[in-house]
């Protein structure tokens, strides 16, 4: 809606976590070689408007069971259980 903005949203997990990320192709699909850390022994990345300049996040060795989007005024999510996915 035109009340919000991707800085009143923030992923959640339900443990501390260092999301380490697979980097993607042009396409979408996943290079296998080129990693980074989205964010380093946090529990929430915030959302911001270039966060999917190259398309998605692959997360690897993920802790948690569940992954939010969450608004941090209201508290309002949207959750997903993650365990047992390997990325």
């Amino acid at each position: 809606d035109d009340a919000h903005t991707p800085a009143d949203y923030e992923f959640r997990f339900d443990e501390l976590e260092s999301p380490l990320c697979v980097s993607c192709l042009p396409n979408g699909l996943l290079n296998g070689t080129d990693y980074h850390y989205l964010a380093r022994n946090t529990r929430t990345v915030p959302l911001t408007d270039d966060l999917f300049d190259h398309d998605s996040h692959c997360m690897l060795n993920l802790r948690s069971k569940t992954l939010a989007i969450v608004e941090k005024d209201t508290g309002r999510a949207v959750r997903c259980n993650i365990e047992g996915y390997p990325y």
